[in-house]
């Protein structure tokens, strides 16, 4: 997977976009459901915690601040599946 673009999360800061939002969900669903297998969670749940990892995100995406290192978006996200 590709880092993460910088214009995206600079688009979904701004929070009137979309379009960005189902960018965000069609990149990053397929790699949460992927963890979540991972951790033998059913296929059925999966899909269920991804959705509502993805409903945290939006609430809490106005909270994160990029630190300009590879993967920190990815590891914010990972840490709210695993919270999830």
């Amino acid at each position: 997977m590709l880092p993460t673009s910088v214009s995206l999360l600079e688009r979904l800061h701004a929070n009137d976009d979309p379009a960005a939002w189902d960018r965000l969900a069609g990149l990053y669903s397929p790699l949460i459901r992927g963890w979540l297998a991972r951790h033998g969670v059913r296929p059925d749940d999966a899909e269920d915690l991804t959705q509502e990892v993805l409903l945290v995100v939006v609430r809490r995406f106005p909270e994160f601040r990029h630190n300009r290192r590879a993967g920190a978006f990815r590891a914010w996200l990972r840490t709210i599946a695993v919270n999830c």
